[in-house]
């Protein structure tokens, strides 16, 4: 088994083993890395995940987060 393939399976583990809580976190610790190495489609990808893990119906936080998430992108596609 090559190095990148067992890399792949702890990542694939660790997803799948998570709590709804870590797999937040993991996509905003995406978010931030997509960022820093200027990886649009990377940040973008994790920014829609989590528009798309907002439970709508908790109001208000989750239009704050959305407009936070919305706001985020914007910047993303200028930089």
């Amino acid at each position: 088994m090559s190095a990148h393939s067992v890399i792949q399976t702890y990542h694939q583990n660790n997803v799948m083993s998570a709590d709804p809580l870590k797999l937040i976190i993991m996509m905003y610790d995406r978010a931030i890395y997509g960022c820093r190495q200027k990886d649009l489609e990377q940040t973008w990808n994790a920014i829609k995940m989590l528009i798309d893990s907002l439970n709508m119906e908790a109001k208000p936080i989750a239009d704050n987060l959305l407009a936070i998430y919305d706001y985020c992108s914007e910047l993303a596609r200028t930089k």
